[in-house]
């Protein structure tokens, strides 16, 4: 029998049932069923209250069942000292939601919200989980690096190309150059763990300018000047934002240049980190 199939016997000796049982070991009665159909194991801390509880010494779940001896009789001819002290009984202090597991170490207590409803962990699951989040966040950073090298490239070949054929004397040289500088900026947004985005996202929102209020007359001139007055600010308030939008790639290229070497070597040494890690 393997484990599992001994709990069931065992438990069905003692007359309990599997809601029974995981009320004494407290846990829920899906995890004892999960012990007996051997979709999960119990540590051994938990098979020694399986002991305890179930009346069957710690050698029932292991090994063949026909070698291992009654609990009565391995207690009868085991050596009991006059010295040796009764184990001390160590209560838990929580149950682990994540892997409904006993923990007696108040360290190890790990406590959370969702929504205003509080819930318990155990420090392992916490741990597991952060693994799970950082490997996930490395394996976001390895496709960024990837993509910022194939994307920024097609965008500058694209603008050389643009500029060569629409462009002569020294408008084609200035294209050139503010395409090469594509590069970098673009690679520094797609990698994502660097200031360029923050500074690009600063001088657009520059552009949103609160535009005075108007004093008009309710009369047909008025309203006239009303509505005229609306469709300038209108005009302006575009003007004002593609004018932030060319100032913020122009800054933001200056501004990758310098930036972009620090940005690849950052994400070859940490891919995990990026702009809004918790990991940086």
């Amino acid at each position: 029998m393997n484990i599992g199939e001994k709990i069931a016997k065992a438990r069905k000796d003692k007359g309990l049932t599997q809601a029974d049982l995981g009320d004494k070991m407290h846990v829920t009665f899906q995890a004892v069923s999960k012990w007996e159909r051997g979709e999960s194991a119990p540590d051994f801390e938990t098979i020694c209250a399986l002991s305890e509880i179930l009346d069957v010494p710690i050698t029932y779940f292991g090994g063949k069942q026909e070698d291992v001896k009654p609990k009565e009789e391995v207690a009868a001819t085991r050596p009991t000292p006059a010295n040796v002290a009764p184990a001390e009984y160590k209560p838990f202090l929580a149950v682990c939601e994540k892997c409904n597991k006993p923990i007696y170490d108040g360290s190890k207590i790990v406590r959370y919200y969702k929504g205003r409803t509080q819930h318990v962990k155990c420090a392992d699951c916490k741990r597991r989980e952060i693994e799970a989040a950082k490997a996930a966040a490395t394996e976001n950073g390895k496709k960024r690096r990837i993509h910022s090298f194939i994307w920024p490239s097609l965008l500058t070949i694209a603008g050389v190309i643009a500029c060569a054929c629409t462009l002569t004397g020294t408008p084609l040289i200035s294209g050139i150059i503010g395409s090469v500088m594509l590069f970098p900026l673009s690679a520094c947004l797609i990698l994502y763990n660097n200031v360029v985005g923050e500074v690009v996202i600063a001088v657009i929102s520059w552009s949103a300018v609160k535009f005075p209020g108007i004093i008009f007359s309710f009369d047909i001139d008025g309203v006239a000047f009303l509505v005229a007055m609306k469709v300038l600010f209108f005009i302006l308030g575009i003007m004002l934002t593609i004018a932030c939008i060319a100032l913020s790639i122009v800054i933001g290229g200056v501004v990758s240049v310098f930036v972009y070497p620090f940005a690849i070597h950052k994400n070859f040494v940490s891919p995990e980190k990026g702009e809004y890690s918790v990991f940086d």
